[in-house]
């Protein structure tokens, strides 16, 4: 699924024994034949060994044995290579239910949001909108716009926290007002707000919903609603993980799965994460590659503080 700015900024390279590394350098280029071609940037170090160069003694087998074994090799390879960079939303599935969720379109850019009012969308502060910009509720296939429980509206305004930081990623919210208000129905209703405003605990499983891409390879995004469930990490754990480039502070949140792919990609900016059916946060940002284990989601945290932004700014919702 689900980063509109998963690279843009930052490329958090892990050390191989946590993430496959991989070669820039080699993409749409013509690659010269060499005796001894360099794996080291291909293999995943935590699954394969780096292999050692046939033994002296080969130079007494044959053209053809040779042949083969470098072909062997190289389609162990390839075969490594695609499950280390495969990402599904990204580990999630279809969704069926999530009448809150809200597909922001600007041309063929996509965002998440959540329907937290009958006229009032929250989002990324991240998220480009303008003029061009549609809102669509009750969607479940992008592509299905025959689907009668959809409803589409324009944008009368849009309001950004007025403390947002773009290069440092906080206050990373922004409202849109819808052009008109929506029908509450079974697939199209507001989302629901804590009572209180606590940290999320580590080890909680929480869902995040979205349209954005599926795959690390592939560019395109999700035509039907993906969701997926994430595990919460402590503050200090998700800060080592992005030391130094951006600092996490008190007003963010963070997932990482250490043994599966799963998490958001492109795209899914500004959608919901729902934890024990409310509320928690926004997507934000993460990492180059999307759900890669051992890499920090972060989403900025619905605080006590922000709900008070959004009460002033929205004539009250709490």
């Amino acid at each position: 699924m689900l980063k509109m700015y998963y690279g843009k900024h930052f490329l958090r390279w892990q050390t191989v024994s946590k993430r496959c590394s991989i070669s820039t350098k080699s993409e749409n280029m013509k690659v010269k034949p060499s005796p001894k071609p360099q794996l080291n940037k291909l293999l995943c170090s935590n699954t394969m060994r780096s292999l050692p160069p046939p033994h002296s003694s080969a130079k007494c087998l044959d053209c053809r044995t040779m042949l083969a074994f470098w072909n062997l090799l190289f389609l162990v390879v390839i075969l490594q290579n695609k499950n280390c960079n495969s990402a599904d939303i990204v580990g999630g599935k279809e969704a069926h239910s999530s009448p809150y969720t809200a597909l922001v379109r600007t041309g063929k850019t996509l965002c998440g949001g959540a329907l937290i009012k009958s006229d009032w969308v929250l989002t990324s502060a991240e998220c480009f909108i303008d003029k061009t910009t549609t809102i669509d509720l009750g969607v479940h296939s992008i592509k299905n716009t025959k689907d009668d429980r959809r409803q589409q509206f324009k944008v009368l305004k849009r309001i950004s926290h007025e403390k947002y930081n773009k290069e440092k990623h906080i206050n990373n919210l922004q409202l849109v007002k819808l052009s008109g208000k929506a029908n509450i129905t079974k697939a199209v209703n507001t989302v629901r707000f804590p009572e209180k405003f606590d940290d999320v605990k580590p080890g909680s499983v929480c869902t995040i919903t979205g349209w954005g891409k599926t795959d690390n390879k592939k560019p395109n995004n999700a035509d039907k609603l993906m969701e997926a469930r994430v595990t919460i990490i402590d503050r200090k754990t998700c800060a080592s993980h992005w030391k130094p480039e951006v600092k996490i502070t008190k007003d963010m949140v963070c997932t990482m799965e250490k043994d599966a792919v799963r998490g958001f990609c492109n795209g899914d900016t500004g959608g919901p994460l729902i934890c024990g059916g409310f509320l928690k946060g926004i997507i934000s940002f993460g990492p180059m590659l999307c759900g890669t284990p051992s890499g920090a989601d972060v989403y900025t945290r619905l605080t006590k503080d922000y709900m008070k932004w959004i009460n002033k700014k929205t004539m009250g919702i709490l």
